[in-house]
């Protein structure tokens, strides 16, 4: 009886080939994580507040004027991913009158196909590749299944 021991060196490779590929198969999906921002403004300005958030992917959910006063608050979601920056824009297109506050709400599906580059999800995997030193070819499945 002949008794064939395997090594971690002849194993770990063979299961990491074996979850990639099954992670191609799943149809994989990338979640963004999204702010509430609450932002009080002059009523006035509250174009300026939408074109700024429009430019950054968010979505207004709400919008209410502050009784006895010219101010209004207006609540939307803004993806994390897009809010480096954002007070200082949103303070300069309103000349420092609006003033945001940001804090985590939920996850969203990042629509779109992480493996074709030219859709806004493949680019943030793109650079998210490129952040980590990998190659910036996503491995193909044909790839890692012929590997002998």
């Amino acid at each position: 009886m002949i008794i064939a021991h395997r090594r971690p060196d002849q194993i770990i490779p063979a299961i990491r080939r074996c979850l990639l590929a099954s992670l191609h198969m799943a149809e994989p999906r990338v979640l963004e994580p999204i702010f509430l921002v609450d932002i009080e403004c002059p009523t006035r300005m509250i174009g300026r507040v939408y074109s700024t958030l429009n430019k950054r992917r968010g979505q207004i959910s709400e919008e209410n004027e502050l009784s006895g006063t010219t101010l209004s608050r207006i609540k939307g979601f803004l993806p994390v991913n897009e809010s480096f920056g954002f007070t200082e824009e949103l303070r300069h297109a309103t000349s420092g009158t609006a003033f945001p506050q940001c804090q985590f709400d939920h996850w969203a599906l990042l629509p779109g196909e992480p493996f074709e580059l030219n859709t806004k999800c493949g680019q943030i995997v793109s650079e998210i590749r490129l952040r980590k030193s990998l190659s910036e070819q996503i491995p193909t499945l044909e790839s890692l299944i012929d590997r002998q």
